[in-house]
C-alpha cells in the first residue's frame, strides 16, 4: 500500500479544449482537469542547441494515488512549468498512478 507522507506536491492536471476563434481559427485552451498530490522523483534531464539557443528539459515521475480519466494528452501545471505527459502507469492492483512527464526550459 502506498503511504501519503511522500506524496507532498501539489500537481494540477490539465485538459485541453478546442474552441473557434471570432475569425474561424481553432483556438487551444487548458482547464483544470483536477488536482491531486503527488511524490515527484526527478529521473533525469538533456540540453541540446536548437536554433541557434540552448533548450533544457526536465524529466521526473510523479507517484499519486489512483484515479482514472488521465492521458497522455493531457498535461501537469507543477513547480511554475507545464509537464507534457509521457507515460502513465497503475500501480500496483489501483493503489496508485505512475505519470512520467517532461518540461522545457
Amino acid at each position: 500500500m502506498l503511504r501519503a507522507g511522500r506524496r507532498n506536491r501539489k500537481v494540477i492536471i490539465e485538459r485541453a479544449t478546442t474552441s473557434e476563434e471570432v475569425i474561424g481559427a481553432p483556438k487551444k485552451t487548458w482547464a483544470t482537469l483536477r488536482t491531486e498530490w503527488a511524490e515527484e522523483i526527478p529521473i533525469g534531464g538533456k540540453e541540446q542547441l536548437a536554433s541557434g539557443r540552448e533548450m533544457s528539459t526536465r524529466i521526473s515521475r510523479f507517484n499519486f494515488l489512483y484515479f482514472t480519466n488521465v492521458t497522455e494528452k493531457d498535461r501537469l501545471n507543477y513547480d511554475g512549468r507545464y509537464w507534457d505527459i509521457v507515460a502513465i502507469r497503475p500501480l500496483g492492483f489501483n493503489e496508485g498512478l505512475e505519470i512520467t512527464a517532461e518540461a522545457r526550459a
